[in-house]
């Protein structure tokens, strides 16, 4: 069974049209990534949605995949944004391998104020070929089906 594990890779905009550059470590027992997930976190505050204020760029596996290429947005102050929407992602992950990348403001803002963005990385320590996908799971041929829920529908 594959447990995901969320990795979150986080950083500050100080300035405007400031480039950040990125280098972070995804832990070595993580194995594959399947989705991630930009968010602005805090500090742009606006009436309207900004549909951007910057873009990410990330490669993984010390720069031999490109991955990642994103219009970071920004919700208005009366917006509720709770969506959780990953996008998919299909990377299988060297162990002690970092994703590095650069992110660029872009806030139309005029008056700016420093603000955070957030990378959710959603991950499982397993590689895809150990993951049982297959729905219907091997059966001895000599074991009969014993699910209860089953038994009890034939009785009835």
């Amino acid at each position: 069974m594959a447990f995901i594990r969320y990795n979150i890779l986080r950083f500050q905009v100080e300035s405007s049209g400031q480039t950040i550059h990125i280098n972070h470590k995804i832990p070595a027992y993580l194995k594959r990534c399947t989705g991630f997930l930009v968010k602005h976190t805090k500090g742009l505050r606006s009436d309207k949605y900004l549909s951007e204020i910057g873009w990410l760029n990330l490669q993984f596996n010390n720069l031999k995949e490109n991955a990642i290429a994103a219009v970071v947005a920004c919700p208005a102050l009366d917006e509720v944004d709770d969506k959780y929407d990953f996008q998919a992602l299909e990377i299988t992950l060297k162990s002690g391998a970092l994703v590095s990348g650069i992110y660029t403001d872009t806030t139309p803002i005029t008056s700016f104020s420093p603000y955070s963005i957030s990378v959710y990385f959603k991950c499982s320590a397993l590689e895809k070929s150990t993951i049982n996908t297959d729905p219907k799971p091997s059966v001895n041929p000599s074991q009969e089906y014993a699910d209860s829920f089953y038994q009890e529908d034939k009785l009835c």
